[in-house]
Formats: structure tokens, sequence, C-alpha cells
């Protein structure tokens, strides 16, 4: 019976140290600053931990759109207009380029074709494919498609390595710990 009793006393004895009670002395008050601070700074550790969990997925798909994106705007927009064929429209302006000579011999042709264009409203337009590929064949277009696909092979190589690369092992361990 008395080991009950022992037992139920330090249970209470528990409790009462448990229970919040307010600081009257500059020891007491100190003390409890204290354990409300290091709970207050585990929580914040806490948060801030899983944050990054979900930070590292986020970047890694906002990087990809914006390697996507880079890239679709580089083959539709600043290709064509580097190479110089981004006036290339119509199938008509398409014959008069190949037909002509290129660049400069369809441009004398190209100001008689645009006020015929403006009277025709169902003129044929080229796809986005065949003004990729016309680009895509001039030197301009060659040279600099060369540099950007290094580039971007390099950059998402390099990326994919970064995020699949394990952080754990023996050397991880010895270069952490210099």
């Amino acid at each position: 019976m008395s080991t009950q009793n022992n037992t139920n006393n330090n249970r209470t004895q528990r409790r009462r140290k448990r229970r919040f009670t307010i600081p009257t002395t500059t020891r007491q008050f100190q003390t409890c600053l204290q354990r409300l601070s290091l709970k207050g700074l585990s929580c914040l550790f806490f948060i801030a931990d899983h944050a990054m969990y979900l930070l590292g997925p986020l970047l890694i798909a906002l990087a990809s759109v914006i390697i996507v994106g880079l890239t679709y705007l580089y083959f539709c927009v600043m290709l064509p207009m580097m190479a110089g064929t981004n006036w290339i429209v119509t199938v008509d302006d398409y014959h008069s380029y190949k037909n002509g000579g290129g660049h400069h011999a369809a441009l004398s042709s190209s100001a008689a074709v645009e006020v015929e264009r403006q009277s025709n409203n169902d003129v044929e337009h080229i796809s986005t494919i065949q003004s990729i590929l016309l680009a895509v064949t001039t030197p301009t277009g060659i040279f600099h498609t060369a540099i950007v696909a290094f580039f971007l092979i390099n950059v998402t190589y390099n990326y994919y390595k970064c995020v699949t690369t394990s952080n754990s092992g023996k050397v991880y361990d010895s270069v952490v710990r210099e």
C-alpha cells in the first residue's frame, strides 16, 4: 500500500512541476524565459526544416520551367530574328525567299506582297516548325544553335547531376569534418 502511495505522490509532484506558475523572482523569470525561448527555437527549426524539404522540389520545378521557357523563346523568337527569317510568315514569303535567293532578293518583292496581303485575309501561314527549320538552315542559325545546344546540354546535365547526387557517405562525412 505504501508503494502505491509513493507512486501517486510522485505523479502529483510531477504534475505540479509541469503546472505553469507565474514567476515571482528574477531567477524564476529567467528560467521561464529560457524554457519558452528554447521551445520557440525548436518550433522555428522544425518549421524551417520542413520548409526546406518543400522548397527543394519547388525550386527544381521552377528551374525546369525557366530552362524550357528560355529554350522555347530561343527557337521560336530569337533564332528567326538572328537568322533574318522572321519576316517569313506566309507561304508566298517562303516561296519568294527560296526562289529569290535569300533574304536580300526577297525583301524587294515583299513590299508589293505586303499590299496584296492586307487586301486578302485568307493567306496561308507557314507553321512554327517550318520557321524554325528555315532559320536553322542559315549559317547564322547553325552557329548560334550549336552554341545554345552546347550550353543547354551542359546546364541540363549539371542540374540533373546536382539534383540526383546523394550527399552522404564516407567521403562526404570526411569533408564535412574538415
